[in-house]
């Protein structure tokens, strides 16, 4: 159960230099864990940052500094993609089923904050089940690598509307490490246990 950080250099692009280890924190208080207390599809919660006292312990403490000033809880928060519209990032385990969720951190020039929406959340296995890696297509698609508990993982595509098409699948282990070539012809993605990547087309 962890949290969602930023990082802000003292000097920008030295990031060797130092700066500041922030922690998101919803405005409204009450929604302290984004699994236990239920959220509105696509509505931009306002959020602000709580600052990490001591952003490199000896012992791993970063995430209780962040809770304990009041961030908010994510579960397993792994695969996370830029976009022009926002920080797309994966809830592996999230959600009322367990099974996944995404939300897309909006930055904000006028105040520093900004706000986050939930965008998708998994409530039937087998049908984008546990995303893990994720990356974006030219026109704005999620493509995501499962990390599921089915027999067959697969590499699915979540549109900005909802809908969800599938890519490829594998019986050997999850999908990881998604990525475009430079001009967004293929499609590349690793096979985690076989050690494999694949360049997909079409």
């Amino acid at each position: 159960k962890g949290c969602f950080y930023r990082f802000i250099p003292n000097k920008k692009e030295h990031y060797e230099e130092g700066g500041v280890l922030q922690a998101l924190k919803f405005v409204d208080e009450s929604i302290w864990h984004t699994t236990k207390v239920p959220l509105d599809l696509n509505k931009p919660y306002p959020v602000e940052w709580v600052t990490i006292d001591e952003p490199d312990p000896k012992d791993f403490t970063v995430n209780k500094q962040a809770k304990s000033n009041g961030a908010a809880v994510f579960v397993r928060g792994e695969g996370a993609v830029a976009h022009e519209d926002g920080i797309y990032f994966a809830c592996t385990q999230g959600g009322a089923k367990d099974i996944g969720q995404f939300f897309k951190y909006i930055p904000n020039k006028n105040d520093d904050n900004g706000s986050i929406q939930l965008v998708f959340e998994a409530t039937e296995n087998g049908i984008l089940e546990r995303p893990d890696n994720i990356t974006l297509n030219e026109w704005g698609d999620l493509i995501v690598c499962e990390d599921s508990q089915q027999s067959t993982n697969c590499l699915i595509g979540l549109t900005p509307e909802k809908h969800i098409y599938y890519i490829a699948g594998n019986n050997a282990s999850e999908w990881c490490g998604a990525c475009f070539s430079p001009d967004g012809k293929i499609l590349f993605a690793n096979i985690q246990k076989l050690g494999m990547t694949v360049g997909i087309e079409g």
